[in-house]
Parts: C-alpha cells; sequence; structure tokens
C-alpha cells in the first residue's frame, strides 16, 4: 500500500512539472514552443512559451507625423483601428 501510494505521489510530481502557469490573467498573443515540446526553465532560449498580454488596459503606440502633432493634446480622446480587424474600433 504504501509503494502504490510514493508511486502515487511521484507521478503527481511529475504530473505538475508539466503544468505553466501565467504571472498575469491576459491573453495568448504568440506561442514559442508546440504541444509535447520540452523547455528547461534554466536555458534561457528554450525558456520562452509564450507572450501573454493582459487585457484590463488597452494602450496603443501611434506615429504621428509632424504636421499633425500640433492638433494633438494630453488626454485627447481618439479612435483606433487596425487593418487586421476590419470593422471594429476601439
Amino acid at each position: 500500500m504504501r509503494l502504490t501510494e510514493a508511486r502515487l505521489e511521484e507521478a503527481r510530481a511529475i504530473l505538475e512539472k508539466t503544468v505553466i502557469r501565467a504571472s498575469i490573467d491576459g491573453t495568448v498573443l504568440r506561442r514559442y514552443s508546440e504541444a509535447r515540446e520540452g523547455v528547461a526553465p534554466e536555458s534561457k532560449d528554450s525558456a520562452r512559451v509564450f507572450t501573454v498580454a493582459g487585457t484590463r488596459w488597452l494602450r496603443v503606440r501611434v506615429d504621428v507625423d509632424e504636421t499633425d502633432i500640433a492638433r494633438v493634446t494630453v488626454g485627447q480622446r481618439a479612435r483606433v483601428t487596425a487593418d487586421a480587424f476590419i470593422g471594429r474600433e476601439r
């Protein structure tokens, strides 16, 4: 009975090492590894598995042409569109 419990505990410990938890609630933006690929936390290159972004706030970085900069003010409301999301605005 103890051997069975020890094996079960070992199996649970091994399974726990296969789980990846994000440090934030968010959305996966990019996946760097495929399912069943191994990653090692001590390796700088292989440790990157996902890029995750929080969805609580929307932050947009834009380039404003110098001919338009005089019309831009801090706190000004703006509409954001992207070619990838036709018909959607934020």
